[in-house]
């Protein structure tokens, strides 16, 4: 027996799920690479996707999963805006996209304590221990990404409950703490080492 779970979203629409939900939050757009997604998303035959947003690269996305054979488990919201009551339907969330600078994208992802899947980002190289125990970097390949989902989806059976506090990275990136940094750093009293 598969169990049922659903989530209702912009007070009107419901999405029901019997298997395993990856989703991906942003604008459908070329380089977000959410063709990347929706191609491992064909490789695991027990897995649906989730696509949060819109964009100019949409209709390319459907007629990608109607190729792949998986439009029956590809869900597109288009723009919501109850983006934070949707996310937590999902098992693993992920970022595909090789052109994040900053990673904010992965950091707001994160912050909904749900296990990341997400393509490399120098700008959060240096703090990746702070991730929590799900987050995956992934190359940037489908057959690495498939990867990094069974390994997510396999940790996760072994633990009590899915979190659902924020992982560490999220205090590390907190904006007023960045800002107090910043202040301190450009402050006249701080001492420089030379």
């Amino acid at each position: 027996m598969r169990l049922i779970r659903s989530v209702r979203y912009d007070g009107a629409h419901t999405l029901l799920f019997t298997t395993p939900l990856v989703a991906g939050c942003g604008r459908l757009v070329s380089g977000q690479r959410f063709d990347v997604l929706l191609e491992a998303i064909a490789k695991r035959p027990t897995t649906e996707a989730l696509l949060i947003g819109s964009g100019s690269a949409e209709g390319e996305l459907r007629r990608a999963a109607r190729e792949f054979g998986i439009a029956d488990r590809v869900h597109f919201t288009g723009e919501v805006s109850d983006v934070p009551g949707l996310l937590p339907a999902a098992d693993i969330l992920a970022s595909p996209s090789p052109e994040e600078t900053y990673g904010l994208a992965i950091i707001e992802l994160l912050a909904f304590g749900l296990p990341v899947v997400y393509a490399p980002c120098p700008a959060l190289e240096e703090r990746a221990d702070a991730f929590g125990p799900c987050a995956r970097k992934t190359e940037h390949s489908v057959e690495c990404f498939v990867e990094a989902v069974d390994g997510v989806l396999a940790i996760r059976k072994f633990l009590a409950a899915p979190a659902r506090a924020p992982w560490p990275i999220v205090d590390v990136c907190e904006i007023q703490r960045i800002v107090s940094e910043i202040e301190r750093l450009y402050s006249p009293d701080e001492e420089w080492s030379r």
